[in-house]
């Protein structure tokens, strides 16, 4: 029988410690950092801060917040869950004050202090000597009130909720900090339209899952420019379509076939012997595979759309195919390509419903990427959940299995960086 997943704390262990992580762009859509998303594992005793831009302060935030910086350094690895990127945790007034520093490298760090934070003598001393040490100081979810100022001289990044916002709200808060010349986080931003929008006021850096949605939901059909792409996947990944004929399909295409080739002979793979031929390919990793790696080659090859796009498909395929209960190879293999065309709707730029109806996949897959119903819907429910560290949600959904669900996370950040850094050469 399958192991419960380590939800929650066991007796006589320490209890599990969740992180997730949320990215923040900039204006070109590279990742500038990671925010970290967490809570420990004693229930409500923790410092819960959610994709949604809640934070729920309880009893021990201050002992959660040591306790997750203290994991990401000595158990995950800083490298490990936000690679070469600074690394953005919430702070709470009693850990300035009573804390110590952080047990990480301060040109690492983004400390954001919480909205609610009463401001005196005593606070903004704190938050000098963190600035001495080298910690860059956000404020989160800001907005302006007089007794701040003091925090505003002070921080290097000013977020500001725009989700919380009208347009004319929103320009009175930039108006008020323009002059103090920080750099500006919009935070919450929902769709393409809100990011462009915020981007012409001049913000600097976004947040939020605008980039996992589509930029136009209305039309009818699938744009021209992606209707190729998405015929090739289809083509791909039909199972009507066999050995010789995948062969063909990838060999016509001059363009992916250099690219398959060339990331099948990368490190990523370290076959022991250089492959020449799409053929050679299918022989010694197998028709899925080669399904598989052509499939995210032509996502990948899609225009105008960020790389972690394409970083964040990788993650919430292999999560999938890790939290997939039981031995069977095809029901991980579809589990992987759940994962994996959940964010087709981005890549397309049209609803969801359409783009499936596009693909030659099962039903239970169809239902399980629109609406995660099924079995296999419940698995990308609780990746989702996770993802946004929606970690009250993923106690409700998260499968049984032997494998807790911050390992399945950790292994697929890994795999899924190294995978998408050879995808960028």
């Amino acid at each position: 029988m399958d192991a419960q997943p380590k939800l929650a704390e066991e007796p006589g262990q320490a209890p599990e410690v969740f992180v997730a992580r949320q990215p923040i762009y900039d204006r070109h859509l590279g990742v500038f950092a990671y925010e970290l998303l967490f809570r420990d594992g004693e229930g409500n005793r923790a410092l819960i801060s959610q994709g949604n831009g809640s934070h729920a302060l309880v009893s021990d935030g201050e002992a959660a917040t040591i306790r997750v910086l203290g994991s990401v350094l000595t158990e995950i690895g800083l490298e490990e869950i936000v690679g070469d990127n600074p690394a953005s945790v919430n702070v709470t007034r009693r850990f300035l004050l009573d804390a110590g520093i952080p047990p990480l490298p301060a040109e690492r760090m983004i400390l954001e202090v919480l909205e609610d934070v009463e401001v005196d003598d005593l606070l903004v001393e704190a938050v000098r000597r963190f600035k001495s040490k080298g910690y860059t100081l956000a404020l989160d979810d800001f907005t302006w009130r007089e007794s701040l100022r003091p925090l505003v001289e002070l921080a290097d990044i000013v977020k500001i909720d725009v989700a919380a916002l009208d347009d004319a709200g929103l320009e009175e808060q930039l108006r008020l900090l323009l002059p103090f010349g920080k750099k500006l986080v919009a935070e919450k931003v929902e769709t393409y339209e809100r990011f462009e929008t915020c981007k012409a006021l001049g913000f600097d850096y976004f947040q939020g899952d605008f980039f996992c949605k589509p930029k136009v939901l209305r039309q009818k059909a699938i744009p021209s420019n992606r209707l190729a792409q998405l015929k090739l996947i289809a083509a791909l990944n039909s199972e009507e379509t066999e050995f010789d004929e995948v062969e063909r399909i990838i060999s016509r295409d001059v363009g992916l076939s250099f690219k398959l080739l060339r990331y099948i002979n990368s490190a990523f793979f370290s076959l022991p012997q250089k492959v020449g031929s799409i053929r050679q390919a299918m022989v010694l990793l197998g028709l899925h595979a080669i399904r598989r790696w052509s499939t995210l080659l032509v996502m990948a090859g899609i225009d105008d759309k960020p790389h972690e796009l394409i970083v964040t498909a990788l993650i919430r395929a292999r999560m999938c195919e890790l939290l997939t209960p039981g031995h069977v190879q095809r029901e991980h293999e579809e589990s992987f390509t759940v994962g994996m065309f959940s964010v087709v709707e981005a890549l397309m730029d049209a609803p969801i419903d359409r783009v499936l109806a596009s693909l030659p996949l099962a039903e239970e897959l169809k239902l399980a990427i629109a609406k995660q119903e099924g079995p296999k819907g419940n698995i990308l429910a609780a990746v989702l959940a996770f993802e946004a560290g929606d970690f009250a949600r993923l106690l409700e959904v998260a499968p049984r299995v032997g494998i807790s669900v911050q390992d399945a996370y950790n292994q697929a950040v890994a795999w899924a960086s190294e995978a998408a850094r050879e995808l960028e050469r």
